[in-house]
């Protein structure tokens, strides 16, 4: 499960790239269990990547940015209330240079 994020990376810049070759990966590995459920390239040459992180008592929402080298630039993670758990569906790129992230 933790190789998760990095496989869905691979696998949907190879499409973005329109190539079957990879020219890096990311992996985020935080000791829990990962999962990526979305994936936008900004205007500003970023990647960003919005998924989830659990154990077996919270979901926590995590948002990655990554330099077109697949350098990790930052890492946000919104926790919330504990015990509650919290799912990502989609992370935008809005014409402001704002990320928006859908979810519950």
């Amino acid at each position: 499960m933790k190789n998760v994020v990095s496989l869905w990376i691979i696998l949907l810049l190879g499409l973005i790239a329109y190539s079957q070759d990879h020219k890096w990966y990311f992996n985020y590995n935080t000791g829990k269990s990962e999962i990526g459920h979305d994936i936008v390239c900004g205007d500003d040459g970023f990647v960003y990547v919005a998924g989830v992180e659990y154990n077996d008592l919270d979901h926590d929402i995590v948002v990655i940015a990554l330099d077109k080298a697949g350098t990790r630039q930052w890492v946000y993670v919104y926790e919330g209330e504990q015990d509650k758990a919290m799912e990502v569906s989609e992370i935008h790129y809005g014409t402001d240079g704002n990320l928006y992230i859908c979810g519950f």
